[in-house]
């Protein structure tokens, strides 16, 4: 699921974006600005009742300016575009609201962006219905 989730998120940021690398993990050196750096940084799942659980997701998007001039303006202008396409997001057979949207631009002049997604899933054991049948 999360997988599923962080390629979703790496495709809306592909259309949104053009042109600006995406990354999944964290690139120590040699990596292209302006990129962006996905990463989950909490999953949580809780079971409710029978089979059906709830997924938390706590991602977070961070922004890795081209040069450090104007950088507040063009982070702004990023954290601004993050909001209004990343509020609701198409993942699987719908959509999932983002939740708990929080930013800041740390000291090192980069982006960051975190936002909750979380949903309902349902676990089925996979149990055959019949056992081996003999016939005699």
């Amino acid at each position: 699921m999360k997988l599923e989730l962080l390629n979703a998120i790496s495709l809306q940021l592909d259309s949104v974006f053009k042109n600006v690398t995406i990354y999944f993990d964290h690139v120590s050196q040699g990596f292209q600005k302006p990129c962006f750096c996905v990463k989950c940084v909490k999953n949580e799942e809780k079971r409710l009742l029978s089979n059906r659980y709830k997924v938390f997701n706590k991602i977070e998007i961070d922004y890795f300016s081209e040069n450090i001039e104007n950088n507040t303006e063009k982070c702004n202008e990023i954290l601004s575009v993050l909001y209004e396409e990343f509020f609701k997001i198409s993942f699987q057979k719908g959509t999932i609201n983002g939740e708990n949207i929080e930013s800041f631009i740390d000291e090192n002049g980069i982006l960051r962006f975190y936002i909750d997604y979380n949903f309902y899933i349902f676990r089925f054991d996979k149990v055959d219905k019949m056992q081996n049948m003999f016939i005699q």
